[in-house]
C-alpha cells in the first residue's frame, strides 16, 4: 500500500499501481516512505513548510479577469477583463488607481514594462494597446495581428512580443507601428508565450499542443517540444532559464529542460484544465491554476505537490509573482483579483 504525501489528503491511503494520489494529486510514497522517513515525519515535515493565505479579494471588474501582472516595482497590479478594461490596482492596499478603457473586445493578457512605466493589454479587437501607467493615459496602439491576440510580454523597454489566433508570434519596436518581425511555425493559435533575456530564448505554446523554443534575434526555431494530449494554454520559463513549465488542457503541467527540450516531470493532480503557470523568484516552486478553481504550488525538484490554494469561486485563468518571490497575485472567471502572501 502507498499513502499520499499530503497530510491534509480526506483518503491518504492509494492502490500500490498510482504514482500520484487520486484525491489530491499529491505523490504518494511507500509505506515505510522515502530516504528512511516514515509516513508520519514526512506529514510533519509537510506541516512545517512556508503556507500562503489570501490577505485580500479585490473586486471591480464586471466579467471575468483573464490576466494579471504585477509591476517589477511592486507597486501596482494590472488587470484584463472580459469587460474590455484594464484596471490598476495599488498592491498593498487594493485602491484602485485607474480603469483603463479603449478596447472593444475582450481583454486576454496583460504585461508590465520593466521599468513599470508601461502596461500593455492584448485583446480579441485584434490590437495591442500601450498605457502610461502613472497617468493612465494611452499611448498608442499596434495593430498588425488578424485575429484575436492571446498573449503579449514585454522582452525589453522597448520590446514586445505578442502570439494569437492568426499562428502568428510578433515582434514589435515601441515607438514603431510596423513589427519587427513575424515567426510562423505553429500549426494552430498561438495561446501563450514566454521569454528570458540573459538566454535570449523565446517560448510559446499553441492549440497544436506543442511548445515552440525560439533563439532571438534572429528567431530561428531552435525545438518543438510534444507530449501534451490537448491545447497548450499557458508556458512559463524560470527565472534562471534552464526550466519551462507548460500548462494543457489535458489537465497536466509539464516541466522541461531547456537545455535539450527533454522532459522531466509531468505534475498530475489538477481535475481540469490548466490555464496558467508560473514560477517564483528565488525558490524551486511552480505555481499552476486550473479551471478546477484551484491553484497547486509544486517543488520541480521532486515533482511533489506542495499546497493547493482554494478560493476562487471559478475558473482561476492568470497567475503573477511578485519580484521577490513573497506575493502571488491570482485573477478568475468569478471577477475577483485575489492577493496571496507567503507566511512561515
Amino acid at each position: 500500500m502507498k499513502y499520499c504525501s499530503n497530510p491534509d489528503c480526506p483518503n491518504p491511503a492509494n492502490p500500490d499501481e498510482n504514482r500520484f494520489c487520486q484525491n489530491c494529486g499529491a505523490r504518494l510514497l511507500a509505506e515505510e516512505g522515502i530516504d528512511g522517513l516514515g509516513v508520519n515525519q514526512l506529514s510533519q515535515s509537510s506541516n512545517s513548510l512556508p503556507s500562503w493565505r489570501c490577505v485580500k479579494t479585490i473586486m471591480g471588474h464586471e466579467s471575468w479577469v483573464r490576466s494579471v501582472a504585477i509591476a517589477p516595482n511592486a507597486q501596482f497590479i494590472a488587470s484584463g477583463s472580459g469587460d474590455k478594461t484594464v484596471k490598476l490596482w495599488h498592491l498593498e492596499s487594493g485602491k484602485l488607481l485607474h480603469t483603463l478603457s479603449g478596447h472593444i473586445a475582450w481583454l486576454r493578457a496583460v504585461a508590465i514594462s520593466p521599468d513599470s512605466r508601461i502596461v500593455a493589454s492584448a485583446s480579441n479587437d485584434k490590437t495591442i494597446k500601450l498605457w502610461d501607467a502613472a497617468r493612465g493615459g494611452l499611448i498608442e496602439t499596434l495593430t498588425g495581428h488578424s485575429d484575436w491576440i492571446r498573449a503579449v510580454q514585454f522582452i525589453s523597454g522597448k520590446v514586445l512580443v505578442s502570439g494569437g489566433h492568426d499562428q502568428t508570434i510578433r515582434l514589435w519596436r515601441i515607438g514603431g507601428q510596423a513589427d519587427v518581425r513575424s515567426l510562423a511555425g505553429h500549426e494552430h493559435w498561438v495561446t501563450s508565450v514566454a521569454y528570458h533575456g540573459e538566454r535570449q530564448v523565446l517560448a510559446s505554446g499553441s492549440q497544436d499542443t506543442t511548445v515552440k523554443l525560439w533563439s532571438l534575434p534572429k528567431g530561428n526555431l531552435v525545438a518543438t517540444l510534444t507530449g501534451h494530449a490537448e491545447s497548450v494554454e499557458a508556458i512559463a520559463l524560470s527565472p534562471d532559464g534552464q526550466l519551462l513549465a507548460s500548462g494543457s488542457q489535458d489537465q497536466t503541467v509539464k516541466l522541461w529542460q531547456v537545455s535539450n527540450g527533454k522532459l522531466i516531470y509531468t505534475l498530475s493532480g489538477h481535475t481540469d484544465g490548466v490555464d496558467a503557470v508560473a514560477f517564483q523568484p528565488q525558490s524551486n516552486v511552480l505555481a499552476s491554476s486550473s479551471k478546477d478553481k484551484t491553484i497547486r504550488l509544486w517543488d520541480t525538484k521532486s515533482g511533489e505537490l506542495l499546497h493547493t490554494l482554494s478560493g476562487h469561486k471559478g475558473w482561476v485563468f492568470s497567475l503573477a509573482f511578485s519580484a521577490e518571490g513573497q506575493t502571488l497575485v491570482s485573477g478568475g472567471w468569478d471577477q475577483a483579483v485575489k492577493i496571496w502572501q507567503l507566511s512561515s
